[in-house]
């Protein structure tokens, strides 16, 4: 994983890039794991804040991730081990995924999420998610879709 914030200064994309929104910083690293295999690089974002900034930027410098892969939940346990909200409102992966594709109706927003086949899940696919998948489903499987999703 890269030391720097993943937008500060953007540079132009090496191949297919996704974008994934994830409070867990080993679910970065588990699908930079997978997706690098495949040559797609990963944009790891830590809270809903952070991917509505990320994004606006990368779309501004014409460089919008290929997919956007989002977790329902983006609270984050902390080093204190208290549940903290990472925003100054309750912003949700379904909110994330309206913002998103406000900003660009053509993203392609997936769901990557412990809350899959729950209410939570379908506001996400309205949000405008083209699918909602369950970490059950495994990081490798979920690769796969990726890569369906890119060719």
């Amino acid at each position: 994983m890269p030391d720097r914030p993943p937008c500060k200064q953007p540079k132009p994309p090496r191949g297919k890039s996704v974008m994934v929104i994830d409070p867990d910083p080993q679910v970065h690293d588990l699908m930079a794991a997978f997706l690098s295999r495949l040559n797609i690089e990963v944009i790891a974002v830590h809270s809903a804040r952070e991917a509505i900034s990320c994004y606006k930027e990368l779309l501004n410098n014409n460089m919008p991730p290929d997919v956007v892969v989002t977790a329902l939940n983006l609270m984050s346990y902390r080093d204190t081990g208290q549940l903290e909200d990472c925003g100054e409102i309750p912003l949700d992966g379904a909110y994330t995924a309206r913002l998103i594709r406000q900003m660009d109706p053509d993203a392609t927003i997936i769901g990557f999420t412990a809350l899959a086949d729950t209410i939570w899940s379908d506001k996400l696919k309205r949000a405008g998610a083209e699918a909602v998948y369950g970490k059950s489903i495994g990081f490798d499987s979920l690769a796969a879709k990726i890569q369906d999703i890119l060719s």
